[in-house]
């Protein structure tokens, strides 16, 4: 939905470091050491004696790991459940990487950091924090954040409420768009609000 906005200033500091250390050792390891001092030098290799075969196998496998880091951005800005058990996932495959590297006795300082990096990255994502970062998920637009509040009726019912606030309410929590709801401005006041969609055979009732 066009009206979805999600930024970097919605993400804690402690996520947006975990995020800045995860891809700088990332991609200085595979993308840069990898070709000057790491595995790729050791079995002497060159982009010169490679064959076509090799040379198609390393652009997938730096594909990949692209795409993974990109997954991993995106699934971190927009919380999806997912992201956590990916990235875990991720951290663990990179792992075997300096670990390999250190079987081979080759560019120990930078393997050893290497690892002990992902290791302390694998420890981190396993963290409440890092679970509780995506329990609470949100649904913002502009400078409103969704919010929802349960109220009891007389009756015993209880429902939820969702309202649009700039600032934290004394109560409620964040949330996502709830299903069969749409977001709607008010033209005078620019305050967002949910209305429910109406299917297409309530229409042709009415």
């Amino acid at each position: 939905m066009s009206d979805y906005e999600t930024t970097f200033k919605d993400i804690p500091w402690e996520i947006l470091l975990f995020l800045l250390v995860l891809f700088v050792s990332t991609i200085y390891y595979f993308f840069y050491d990898f070709f000057t001092n790491g595995l790729f030098k050791h079995y002497g290799n060159t982009f010169e004696t490679l064959s076509m075969v090799e040379m198609f196998l390393l652009i997938i496998l730096l594909s990949i790991i692209g795409i993974n880091l990109f997954l991993i951005l995106t699934g971190f800005i927009h919380r999806e459940k997912w992201t956590r058990r990916f990235t875990m996932f991720f951290l663990i495959c990179a792992a075997l990487w300096p670990i390999w590297g250190l079987t081979t006795g080759s560019n120990l300082m930078t393997n050893i950091v290497t690892l002990l990096i992902y290791l302390i990255l694998i420890l981190v994502i396993s963290s409440k924090f890092i679970v509780k970062y995506f329990k609470n998920v949100i649904f913002k637009i502009g400078d409103y954040t969704l919010y929802r509040l349960y109220v009891t009726l007389k009756s015993g019912m209880t429902l939820p409420i969702y309202f649009f606030s700039k600032r934290k309410p004394r109560s409620g929590e964040t949330t996502l768009l709830p299903e069969g709801y749409r977001v709607y401005v008010n033209k005078r006041s620019k305050m967002p609000y949910l209305k429910k969609i109406r299917s297409t055979k309530q229409k042709k009732c009415s």
